[in-house]
């Protein structure tokens, strides 16, 4: 396991949060799904456990590894459930208003060690202007991710190559802990050395 992440949070249960998800759980990573309402967050557990079914039917994971993911796999409503998470990725598919705010209640809910994650191209200055704890924020953008879920192309899903973008404040140490997560996924992690997204940081 990696040094330093251990537990994952996903904030958001869209098809982004959804593979993520599933990725983290089948890499090992005890991964807590949090979505915004019972009746959603009860389909999407149905649907991500599902997907590993489906895995298994069609020879991609074997019997044990399928149901060590879906043992992996925890499923709340309520942002509570990231406390004592060493990791939290929000997947929130909102307007960029709302992105900032979203951060910041996950911040008041996760332990002062909790990495805080976004996985949207989004202006990472402005994100992290409402948290206390700014250099713990990273940007996590993987390319060419594919939809979990049953039917759908789950190796690989994440995409080979992730994106690791600091704000303007994360310390240094956080990006090298972020980027050995993305690799312990089976991505290629990119460290950016500036906030991402020219045109969009701010």
């Amino acid at each position: 396991m990696v040094a330093g992440v251990r537990t994952v949070a996903v904030v958001g249960c869209g098809q982004m949060g959804s593979t993520i998800a599933e990725s983290c759980a089948r890499a090992g990573f005890p991964t807590t799904v949090v979505g915004p309402a019972p009746a959603e967050i009860r389909q999407v557990a149905a649907r991500m456990l599902a997907g590993l079914e489906a895995a298994a039917d069609c020879g991609e994971l074997d019997g044990p590894a399928r149901a060590r993911a879906g043992s992996l796999l925890w499923f709340a409503e309520d942002l509570e459930a990231v406390e004592g998470v060493d990791l939290v990725i929000a997947c929130g598919d909102g307007p960029p208003g709302a992105r900032g705010p979203l951060l910041a209640a996950i911040e008041r809910s996760a332990t002062a060690a909790a990495i805080l994650a976004s996985a949207v191209p989004a202006p990472l200055g402005v994100l992290s202007r409402p948290l206390s704890r700014p250099e713990r924020l990273v940007g996590l953008r993987f390319a060419g991710l594919v939809p979990a879920g049953p039917g759908a192309r789950r190796a690989g899903a994440l995409g080979r190559i992730c994106e690791v973008a600091p704000a303007p404040a994360t310390e240094p140490a956080i990006l090298v802990r972020a980027a050995r997560f993305v690799e312990a996924l089976g991505a290629a992690a990119v460290v950016l050395e500036a906030p991402p997204w020219r045109g969009l940081a701010a």
